[in-house]
């Protein structure tokens, strides 16, 4: 079977910790792939598919440690969450819940209460240290211990924050604030059926605290409980209407139920009577637009979201898959546009976003700078682990001068933990099998196709994801070669992995 025949669709649609190359390789890339020297390549087929999803692998099976050994560690918190498996993009995150009392004008305010004012404008650093000191002096200052939560809560210290909030809880078990408060302490740090138990007990005391309902839906939705959040949400909603992040939520509730007119009203509910104040609700506009091939809508949201949050990487990323899939579709003039969209999203993520650089690939590809796409798949295979079955895929069609790439964001990979899903959704293939599946045809290729270091470099990093040391090594020895001995990377990865098999019985 030809790679013609067995090329998947071109699709539009939605991307998380990163193991990226230093901060050198970064920006030498970005000096060498910046300049479009060929004319666009009109493709001879193009299907889309807004519907498909994308599997990928997760991890090294050889060695995890070969990658922190080999690149900088680097940490993406949007992508941390997502890993967690507790959130999406496009979605409002779990709410804390705190009630802050000012100390009376005629008298010296306490270490609480000078704490709570310092909380109440965002300083929690200070504010933990006051806690820190009113706890000291009365182990049982409840408020204080809850207040002391709270603000480590806010500065992203889950396993103390749980700490503190369950010593609170002990001195005093019917604070309803506190028990929201740990039950996002637990979702945070990705255990999502303790949250759910402290979401449930908030509300057994208190049926009507709007904020234990929102978090309580989020925590379904990631167990894959979809209706059980919708109608969370919808309870939130009832008891505070203008509630835009849990319209918001709701819409991504109905979306993966496939229920693209309620997601539609929802996210327009998200709006208000204020369209142009709530940038993820217009983003998620853009994307159920894109999804319906409706481009002009599409932009039209997404720029409206850039506008309103110019750091917005995501949205930056799906504006540049829109137009690209219009110029070819379409036959526009806005190949440009969409690899100045894509280098844009990269930019805000200071550089490390594999799934924009792979994109940047398929849109440099189209351009006719296949040097420049291979360098940018380089920069998504470091980046995203090399474990991408999609990544690779495109590799392959941008190798046998193909048209039909697959064009994602986030939400289009199936195996983003993050995502949500119906738990009754039955496994797809895993991106493991899928992937040696794929170097079984790059292994077909003529060595004229494969021979360029930065290409040998990305099939090297595969095969050490399956496993297949001896394969490995191969190609990025062939790298080397190919770099006249010049690709530093390179060398990291074929030492470490050469280590490697020396230490395997």
């Amino acid at each position: 079977m030809s790679r013609s025949q067995r090329a998947l669709p071109l699709v539009t649609s939605l991307c998380g910790i990163i193991l990226a190359a230093g901060n050198q390789m970064v920006s030498a890339w970005a000096a060498g792939a910046g300049v479009d020297h060929h004319a666009a390549q009109k493709p001879s087929s193009l299907r889309i598919d807004p519907t498909a999803e994308r599997p990928r692998p997760t991890s090294l099976r050889i060695d995890p440690t070969i990658g922190a050994r080999a690149s900088a560690l680097r940490i993406v918190p949007t992508e941390v969450s997502q890993r967690r498996g507790i959130q999406q993009v496009g979605e409002a995150t779990a709410r804390t819940e705190r009630q802050f009392v000012a100390a009376p004008p005629k008298r010296q305010p306490t270490l609480t209460e000078r704490a709570d004012a310092l909380a109440a404008k965002g300083k929690y650093q200070e504010a933990a240290l006051l806690y820190q000191r009113a706890v000291q002096t009365n182990p049982k200052a409840t408020d204080a211990l809850t207040g002391w939560g709270h603000a480590l809560l806010e500065l992203g210290d889950e396993t103390a924050a749980r700490d503190k909030l369950l010593a609170a809880l002990e001195l005093n078990p019917r604070d309803a604030a506190t028990q929201v408060n740990l039950g996002v302490a637990y979702y945070r740090a990705g255990d999502i059926a303790r949250a759910v138990q402290a979401y449930q007990s908030a509300l057994d005391l208190s049926p009507k605290l709007v904020s234990a309902h929102f978090n309580l839906a989020m925590a379904q939705a990631h167990q894959g409980q979809l209706e059980a959040a919708a109608a969370s949400y919808r309870t939130a909603t009832t008891l505070q209407p203008q509630f835009r992040e849990a319209h918001n939520n709701l819409g991504l509730i109905y979306e993966t139920l496939g229920d693209i007119p309620a997601a539609e009203q929802a996210f327009r509910a998200a709006l208000g009577k204020d369209k142009d104040g709530y940038a993820l609700a217009h983003y998620n506009l853009g994307r159920l637009y894109e999804k319906q091939a409706d481009y002009d809508r599409a932009i039209q949201e997404l720029q409206i979201a850039v506008r309103q949050q110019p750091v917005f990487p995501e949205a930056y990323l799906n504006l540049g898959n829109v137009r690209l899939v219009r110029s070819q579709l379409k036959e526009t003039k806005e190949l440009d546009a969409a690899i100045s969209a894509f280098r844009q999203a990269i930019a805000q993520r200071q550089g490390l976003y594999p799934l924009a650089y792979e994109n940047l690939a398929i849109a440099l590809t189209f351009k006719g700078d296949k040097n420049a796409a291979l360098a940018a798949y380089r920069m998504a295979f470091e980046q995203g682990e090399a474990s991408s079955a999609d990544t690779f895929e495109n590799l392959l069609t941008t190798l046998s001068d193909e048209t039909q790439f697959l064009i994602g964001n986030e939400l289009s990979r199936s195996d983003n933990p993050g995502n949500l899903r119906s738990a009754a959704v039955p496994a797809t293939k895993s991106s493991s099998d899928r992937l040696v599946e794929l170097l079984e045809q790059y292994a077909e290729l003529p060595d004229s196709l494969k021979d360029h270091p930065d290409v040998r470099y990305c099939a090297g990093r595969a095969y050490i994801t399956i496993g297949q040391a001896e394969a490995a090594r191969a190609e990025l020895r062939r790298s080397l070669e190919l770099s006249s001995g010049q690709d530093e990377t390179a060398k990291v990865w074929l030492r470490a992995l050469e280590d490697e098999m020396r230490t395997q019985p």
